[in-house]
C-alpha cells in the first residue's frame, strides 16, 4: 500500500499528526494510502535552516513504500505562512525526489486547532483526568491568537498541566474537523494538500506545492 511519509518539528506532533492525517484521509475516501511514523526533526529550526528540510526530505523518500511526503511546521512569529510554505518548496525541489512533497505551515502552532474545536475537548477527559472547564469559550479567530499553547495553559483546570509529548495526541481525536475548517484556513490548507498529493500519487506526478 502507498504511505504518506510526515515530516514534523516535535514531539508532540510525532505523536499526534498522524492520527489527523489518517483522519482526514479517511474523510476523503482515501482507505488505499497509509501512513508512516513520522520524521522528527526536534526543533523547527532544524527544518528551516541550510540544508536541513533538504536532508529531512532525503531520510523520507528512503522510507519502504513512501509514496509522498508531507511537511508541517509552525510558523514563527516573524514569517509569513504562504512566504515560508514558498521558500521551503523551492529548497524542496532542488533534492530532486522521485515523489510528490506537499509543505503545510500552521498558523501559528497545532494549538490553534484545538482551540478552535474547543467545544469538543471542553469537560472532556484527556488521558483520564479533567483538562478544559465545560465553560470555556473557543475565541472568534483562532490563528489570531499570538499562542495557542498559552492560551490553552491559561484555561485548564486547577492542577492540570499541558505537556505536548501527552496531550497532543488524544487531543487530536477529540477535534470536530468540520468546526476546524471553517474556522483555520491554514487546516483547510492541510486538507488541500492531502488532496494535491493523493492526486499527484495517483497521476505518477512529482510535484512539490505549494
Amino acid at each position: 500500500m502507498p504511505a504518506i511519509v510526515p515530516i514534523v518539528e516535535g514531539d508532540g506532533e510525532e505523536a499526534a499528526f498522524p492520527l489527523l492525517l489518517r483522519r482526514l484521509l479517511y474523510d476523503q475516501e482515501r482507505y488505499d494510502f497509509t501512513v508512516t511514523s513520522p520524521y522528527n526533526a526536534r526543533g523547527r529550526t532544524k527544518l528551516t535552516r541550510s540544508g536541513g528540510i533538504e536532508a529531512y526530505l532525503s531520510y523520507a523518500a528512503s522510507e519502504p513504500d513512501a509514496a509522498g511526503i508531507i511537511v508541517l511546521l509552525d510558523l514563527d512569529e516573524a514569517d509569513c505562512a504562504a512566504d515560508l510554505a514558498r521558500e521551503l518548496a523551492v529548497r524542496a525541489r532542488g533534492v530532486y525526489l522521485n515523489l510528490p512533497v506537499v509543505i503545510v505551515v500552521v498558523v501559528r502552532a497545532y494549538e490553534a486547532w484545538f482551540l478552535a474545536s474547543v467545544e469538543t475537548i471542553r469537560g472532556q477527559p484527556v488521558k483520564g483526568l479533567p483538562f478544559l472547564a465545560d465553560d470555556v469559550e473557543t475565541p472568534p479567530e483562532p490563528e489570531t491568537i499570538r499562542s495557542p499553547k498559552e492560551w490553552l495553559k491559561d484555561r485548564l483546570v486547577p492542577g492540570r498541566g499541558y505537556k505536548e509529548t501527552q496531550d497532543m495526541a488524544p487531543l487530536t481525536d477529540l477535534l470536530d474537523c468540520a468546526r476546524i475548517r471553517r474556522r483555520c484556513r491554514s487546516f483547510r490548507r492541510l486538507d488541500h494538500a492531502i488532496e494535491q498529493l493523493t492526486a499527484a500519487v495517483d497521476e505518477r506526478v512529482v510535484a512539490v506545492t505549494p
